[in-house]
């Protein structure tokens, strides 16, 4: 199947999931009304409830990953300056992430780019970091200007990553152990970051060294006054 067809059978798939797991859903949600006094059952229903979420959840990166991977996508992009991309970031952080220790701090700097794609690439970093990072460990967001380019970096504490294996992470649906129990992660999120990045005229890259893991997202500055 070439590229084109994929791309096109991945959309269509996606499309055609999200009803049926809306109606799965309701239908779920009505049992537990129902069964209020049944603990058992109540518990099994939420267990599906959080299934059909995940399930929600991969089909909306599906679609995410198949409109920026089309050939007549065109990103949106200003002129805006990383405190307001900091804003965005911060804001997710509050609703969504709320019990894990972050310490985020953003240098200023003017990017040509599209605010809300790049704030979703760091938290895709943070969600990265929380599913495989220790778990009590604090989680690092920064923004920097280095050598002409301005640097969206996430690190955490966690097991080292090997050379090898620092490409392949970037891979759409690659996981890093395909033996270990399901843990809600598709290999979709670092794929979308490098597409975010290919988007912005950036590159990504990982570093990993004395029990730390760093992503980051390099991308072109137009100006730091």
């Amino acid at each position: 199947m070439d590229v084109e067809r994929r791309k096109q059978l991945i959309r269509d798939i996606s499309h055609e999931l999200k009803t049926p797991i809306t109606t799965v859903k309701g239908y779920i949600e009505n049992i537990q009304v129902l069964t209020q006094d049944d603990k058992k059952l109540k518990r099994y229903c939420e267990i599906a409830s959080e299934e059909c979420d995940a399930i929600d959840d991969l089909v909306e990166e599906m679609l995410e990953m198949s409109r920026l991977e089309s050939d007549g996508y065109v990103c949106d992009m200003e002129k805006t300056d990383t405190l307001y991309i900091s804003s965005l970031i911060s804001n997710k952080l509050d609703n969504e992430f709320r019990s894990r220790k972050t310490d985020i701090g953003f240098d200023f700097a003017e990017l040509y780019c599209n605010a809300t794609l790049l704030s979703r690439a760091v938290i895709n970093f943070v969600k990265n970091a929380v599913k495989y990072g220790n778990k009590d460990c604090e989680i690092k967001i920064r923004g920097y200007v280095e050598n002409g380019f301005y640097i969206f970096s996430v690190t955490n504490d966690g097991a080292p990553i090997q050379e090898e294996e620092k490409q392949l992470l970037w891979e759409l649906f690659y996981k890093t152990d395909k033996s270990r129990k399901r843990d809600k992660s598709y290999g979709i999120g670092l794929a979308m970051v490098q597409r975010i990045a290919e988007v912005h005229s950036g590159s990504v890259g990982i570093e990993s060294a004395n029990g730390k893991n760093t992503f980051y997202i390099r991308l072109p500055v137009v100006s730091t006054n």
